[in-house]
């Protein structure tokens, strides 16, 4: 059974289930942002900046907490893990859109333990939709991720897919390219883009993305422990304003951002 509770990006598994990605970059080239803020143009430089897109949905396949670090080596091993939510077709979730739910799939409890390490798989595909007033003007995203200036712009989906955390494709494909890292108040992030098996990409052609946390505070499952709650958010930090110029003062592109996700035993 699976219950809810009326609060903005909360989910709630009562099987019991977790993750605690924090700070997914999903933009398509590298950004030094700030938060985006009407009050202070500047705050849009050269860089960017973040704001709260009105759509930003991902597709988890599968979470889980580990005993020891999944990503040690190039590619995901889960020998350690314990996949406590899992949808081979996948399941796309808002996390824009207030509460969300992951429907379908199989949820198991963990057996009790210190798990140390969480991970998620998902695809390398976002779904986004924002608009940002910039100078009196507003801009509103199409479906190709550009801006549309013009009067009374409607906002457009449009999809983002992460090829490389570098940037761009090289050629060859560096084996940076398929890899990224942080160091977050909550542990140290690991992510790898991969093929469908989740060995880690060699040229600019994957279809997923796996990360993993190195938790500051491990997880501990206890006899007496219901389940986790999850609480996904993107607020001022899901969406990337991106300028056509260095003084920052026009809208030119819109690209993803951060998302982040903590969770608490119940």
């Amino acid at each position: 059974m699976t219950t809810f509770k009326s609060q903005n990006y909360l989910l709630r598994l009562s099987t019991g289930f977790g993750v605690c990605m924090s700070a997914f970059l999903l933009t398509p080239e590298p950004v030094d942002a700030n938060v985006c803020s009407l009050d202070n143009p500047s705050s849009i430089n050269a860089n960017g900046c973040y704001k709260t897109p009105d759509r930003y949905v991902v597709k988890i396949l599968e979470m889980g907490l580990c005993t020891s670090n999944p990503l040690s080596g190039n590619d995901f091993e889960d020998d350690s893990c314990t996949a406590t939510y899992t949808n081979t077709d996948g399941v796309e979730i808002d996390v824009a859109a207030g509460v969300a739910t992951l429907s379908g799939g199989t949820s198991t409890r963990p057996a009790s333990a210190t798990y140390p390490h969480a991970y998620v798989k998902m695809t390398n595909t976002f779904g986004l939709k924002g608009s940002y007033q910039l100078n009196g003007t507003t801009y509103c995203s199409k479906s190709d991720a550009t801006a549309d200036g013009t009067p009374n712009c409607t906002a457009e989906n449009f999809t983002e897919t992460l090829q490389s955390f570098s940037g761009s494709c090289s050629n060859p494909y560096n084996a940076d390219d398929a890899k990224a890292s942080e160091n977050l108040t909550e542990g140290t992030m690991a992510a790898r883009l991969t093929n469908s098996s989740y060995v880690t990409a060699t040229a600019c052609d994957a279809t997923h993305l796996v990360g993993a946390l190195a938790l500051t505070n491990s997880v501990v499952i206890e006899d007496s422990t219901e389940g986790l709650e999850v609480k996904f958010t993107v607020s001022n930090s899901g969406m990337t304003i991106i300028p056509t110029n260095n003084n920052g003062n026009v809208v030119g592109q819109f690209a993803g951002g951060p998302f982040q996700a903590v969770f608490s035993l119940y």
